[in-house]
């Protein structure tokens, strides 16, 4: 909650207001805590790329987005009646951070693809020529 040093003089306000918001937009410290289902994550994009309408459908997700501070939402003045929201730098820096999360996830997923490829491989070329010499050894020891 933004609370002003000195709420009479309105510039030193607004200046202290767009900084805390600032602050708000950068932290990213509870992403990795934050669980959006498809709809809310499928809201997020849509507002990623233009203005969304809320409508009945979506106003659960949007609300959810907004307490997250991940998106804002317009309400309607005399001259626009609709609600609208719209995407705030948190929610790009979210997407980006999922994003993120995503490759390092098919990354290490690939990685673990290429062990168990070699792994297999090698197995199977040196399993033959190793019992061929565990035979081999046997029999010198056999026949004296």
């Amino acid at each position: 909650m933004f609370i002003p040093t000195n709420p009479n003089d309105r510039h030193q306000t607004d200046m202290e207001y767009q900084e805390w918001q600032r602050q708000r937009d950068a932290k990213k410290d509870d992403f990795p805590v934050i669980a959006l289902n498809k709809k809310e994550f499928s809201l997020l994009k849509k507002c990623e790329k233009d203005y969304v309408q809320v409508t009945k459908e979506n106003q659960n997700c949007a609300l959810r987005l907004r307490e997250l501070d991940l998106i804002k939402i317009m309400t309607p003045s005399e001259k626009h009646t609709l609600e609208c929201c719209f995407i705030r730098e948190r929610g790009r820096n979210y997407l980006r951070y999922k994003e993120n999360e995503i490759a390092d996830k098919r990354r290490a997923d690939w990685h673990d693809w290429k062990i168990a490829i070699f792994s297999s491989l090698a197995g199977a070329f040196l399993s033959n020529p190793l019992w061929a010499l565990l035979r081999m050894i046997w029999e010198n020891l056999q026949s004296p």
